[in-house]
């Protein structure tokens, strides 16, 4: 990670965020972003942050039909870009709701030129799925990789940023409504997504660009919604 941090070039920092959550409020429907989505906007507001880049670009899928806002949408009305300096591009595509990795590759990849470079923040289980998607791009950016977990791992452990341990642990509890530390995060939720994520990447692989699960999510209708409750244990629906 530090020689990505090196760079000089890097034209935007692409946080790879998860569907949003659908919640009942005073009998009202409303979206907030997962907790997956929100850590992976904070670890790439900093990646960006550290990299003097000011751009970030989210391919922002809708993960429901009766809500216009997509989860790139949805993190910049949580905390806007704006506020830390930041200016937010969310892509969305007309014909479809960028339900899938396949689908949010294409407009990754339509986006940015083959003389672009930039740095994909994503979790390191989904890494493999996002490789397999963009090598059968015609043109591609050059990308570099920047792992969520390696980022918050090092908010975890500066002091300087999160203060001392029990201020620490309050803050992040607080910022992503969680009842547990960072550890149980990363040993519980991390884990069992990794061990859910070799169909995907079966179906990635097997599909070659994405096709099979293109038509997967076609087939449904649906998206799948991915994240973790406030214990850290995983929590996995469809959306609408």
């Amino acid at each position: 990670m530090s020689e990505v941090f090196s760079q000089k070039t890097t034209k935007a920092v692409v946080p790879i965020t998860y569907s949003t959550r659908c919640v009942e409020v005073d009998g009202v429907h409303t979206l907030e972003p997962s907790r997956l989505s929100l850590m992976t906007y904070d670890a790439a507001c900093y990646v960006a942050s550290t990299l003097g880049v000011s751009r970030l670009v989210i391919a922002g899928e809708q993960s429901y039909t009766h809500h216009d806002d997509t989860t790139g949408n949805v993190l910049d009305i949580h905390t806007p870009a704006i506020h830390r300096g930041l200016e937010l591009t969310v892509l969305k595509n007309e014909t479809n709701r960028l339900l899938n990795t396949p689908h949010q590759v294409d407009a990754l990849a339509d986006e940015f030129s083959s003389d672009d470079s930039v740095v994909v923040v994503c979790w390191g289980f989904h890494e493999r799925r996002l490789s397999q998607g963009f090598k059968h791009k015609n043109r591609l950016p050059a990308i570099d990789f920047v792992h969520t977990e390696d980022v918050i791992d090092m908010l975890w452990d500066d002091m300087t940023v999160w203060g001392d341990l029990a201020t620490r642990r309050h803050m992040f509890r607080d910022r992503y409504d969680l009842q547990v530390d960072w550890d149980i995060v990363r040993d519980r939720g991390l884990t069992s997504f990794e061990k859910r994520e070799r169909v995907t990447r079966w179906a990635m692989k097997t599909g070659h660009s994405g096709w099979l699960l293109k038509l997967l999510t076609k087939a449904r209708g649906s998206g799948r919604y991915d994240d973790i409750d406030s214990f850290a244990l995983p929590r996995m629906g469809s959306t609408h």
